[in-house]
């Protein structure tokens, strides 16, 4: 299976993380958060790791804003995970947060989408 989309639910640090992963590997990339103001920060701390990146010769043709210009925000959470090959969970660890998400977007995706 090729991943051609994906959502990363949480915009902390660890998701910012992943969208910044994906991105790099010419990935579509959807975030989504419950705050509007985590989720406009994260564009800004994506930004900085595509630069650390960049400036150490690992980003995939080295064009930061290309990257940035593969990744949308959104409170949403179905428009994150509904057309997407795979999801990126961050969410805080706590076990019934965790649960209630995964409960959501088992119903959300389409069954061949993979829930990590």
């Amino acid at each position: 299976m090729e991943i051609k989309k994906v959502g990363c639910v949480g915009a902390g640090l660890i998701g910012c993380c992943w969208a910044t992963l994906f991105s790099s590997m010419d990935i579509d990339v959807t975030i989504q958060d419950t705050s509007e103001v985590v989720l406009e920060s994260s564009i800004g701390r994506i930004e900085s790791n595509l630069n650390f990146l960049k400036k150490n010769d690992l980003l995939r043709d080295n064009n930061v804003k290309t990257a940035l210009k593969r990744i949308k925000t959104t409170l949403n959470l179905a428009e994150a995970v509904s057309q997407v090959d795979y999801v990126a969970e961050s969410v805080p660890d706590k076990y019934p947060i965790k649960k209630k998400i995964f409960r959501e977007m088992d119903k959300l995706t389409p069954k061949s989408t993979i829930l990590a």
